[in-house]
């Protein structure tokens, strides 16, 4: 599943933020100066203040192997004063689960783990005059599984709806996931990181109600149900032309005409000649039907949100024996 990621920078190196001239030159410095791979310590080079803190990343579950591109990003604390004058920085974590750095400004800090398929809990650090080192422990959980479903007010599931789901991780990464329901209603989203997100269901430009607000928290996503109004359908019946009698097995397909569109399903009509198509989007469609020894048969539709518009088609036979068939007790003048 493809996911957009938007204003999530990733720091190698001390920058302040909002200073683009010094992300810039601290990312060039980062590749000069980096540290060893798996030292999990950043280069002295880096120090600018009297600060430092390490610790270990621990894995939940507890059995997972670290993957190799687990880090610690520290950046000034959101919720807490002091922390002004503080950094960011994108620490390294090695193979036994350790990182460290130094040089850092006195204030408060926040620090997560984050790798690709993980998501550390946040924790809050302040180093002051009196508490220049802090060792800490970081809990990191594997992410999870989003799974959700879209019904309409029957209950019934709806296929091919569009679901967005945006919103912003705890590590500060504007997210966007866009998929659409399938044959049960369901959608999913792999490896969700934890952040706080709303999803919106609908069609393009047609949204089928207001979007939900949901959470994820220490790898653990809800299951999400969206139920929507009751969409659009059409009624097909299909008749012998010019003696009103049902037909039975007329193969009827509908279509939608909008070049974004193309066939939603091909229904065979019961033994009062009709065929019920349900759960469409509004707009413009075809009904198209055939059945051996009758000509082909199509009409025009326009349906809008919430409504079910009626098509009558009237099959021709192609052969007078077909009427007899179909119509067993003719009337003496039908003869």
């Amino acid at each position: 599943m493809a996911i957009v990621a938007k204003g999530h920078r990733r720091f190698g190196d001390v920058v302040r933020f909002g200073d683009e001239r010094g992300l810039r030159n601290a990312r060039d410095g980062a590749r000069r100066r980096r540290a060893p791979e798996g030292t999990g310590t950043e280069s002295a080079a880096v120090a600018q203040g009297p600060g430092s803190i390490s610790g270990r990343v621990i894995l939940d579950p507890t059995d997972a192997k670290a993957p190799n591109d687990l880090v610690v990003f520290l950046r000034p604390s959101r919720f807490q004063t002091g922390s002004k004058g503080t950094v960011a920085r994108e620490i390294k974590v090695d193979a036994a689960g350790r990182f460290a750095t130094k040089g850092l400004p006195l204030g408060a800090y926040e620090a997560r783990a984050h790798a690709a398929e993980w998501d550390g809990q946040p924790l809050e650090v302040v180093l002051s005059e009196s508490v220049r080192h802090c060792d800490i422990t970081i809990r990191a959980f594997r992410r999870g599984d989003l799974l959700g479903f879209v019904r309409d007010a029957t209950r019934a599931p709806l296929e091919g709806v569009q679901v967005v789901i945006q919103g912003t991780a705890e590590r500060g990464a504007r997210v966007v996931h866009e998929t659409t329901t399938a044959a049960d209603g369901s959608f999913r989203w792999d490896r969700i990181e934890d952040g706080n997100y709303s999803v919106a269901v609908g069609y393009p430009n047609i949204p089928l109600r207001s979007p939900l607000d949901f959470q994820v928290r220490d790898g653990k996503a809800p299951t999400l149900v969206l139920d929507v109004p009751r969409l659009s359908g059409i009624d097909v019946r299909v008749v012998v032309s010019g003696v009103d009698v049902p037909v039975e097995g007329f193969s009827v397909t509908c279509v939608r005409a909008e070049a974004s569109g193309g066939e939603v399903a091909t229904l065979l009509t019961d033994a009062e000649g009709r065929a019920s198509f349900r759960n469409l989007p509004p707009g413009n469609y075809a009904v198209r039907g055939f059945r051996e020894y009758f000509k082909r048969v199509s009409a025009s539709v326009r349906i809008e949100v919430g409504k079910v518009e009626p098509v009558r088609l009237e099959a021709v036979p192609l052969l007078d024996e077909l009427i007899q068939s179909l119509n067993p007790n003719p009337k003496p003048d039908d003869r």
